[in-house]
């Protein structure tokens, strides 16, 4: 609904526009939100932000644990596409045992110390390759 309401209808355009990530995480939002009121167990989500500092594009919460969640269309990997993710891993102390960053490559891989990086594109399928 976002992409038709901007007047994009497809990837390409929405890159050369410059809101193919805003519309990802709208999409990842979509089914998070889905996913947390499917679970049989009470679950929110949330988005977290310290004024003038780190983010956290979504948090899956429920009582006594949290999983922070980044989005990255990009297939690489840097040391910054982690540090909301740290930040709030340090933060939030037992609650918040990992984190996983949604990212646009093929494999899962370690991301740091708690952190895994999952493919979008097994997300976007609901399962593996």
């Amino acid at each position: 609904m976002a992409a038709h309401l901007m007047g994009v209808s497809t990837w390409e355009e929405a890159g050369l526009r410059g809101v193919d990530g805003f519309l990802l995480e709208t999409w990842v939002h979509a089914q998070l939100e889905a996913f947390a009121l499917a679970c049989p167990r009470r679950m929110e989500l949330f988005h977290f932000r310290v004024r003038s500092g780190p983010e956290t594009d979504f948090v899956l919460a429920r009582p006594g644990r949290v999983v922070p969640v980044e989005v990255k269309k990009s297939a690489g990997l840097r040391p910054e596409d982690t540090a909301g993710l740290r930040a709030f891993l340090r933060m939030a102390g037992a609650e918040a045992p990992f984190g996983i960053l949604l990212y646009g490559g093929a494999e899962p891989v370690p991301a740091g110390p708690g952190v895994a990086a999952l493919p979008l594109g097994a997300f976007l399928r609901g399962g593996g390759p």
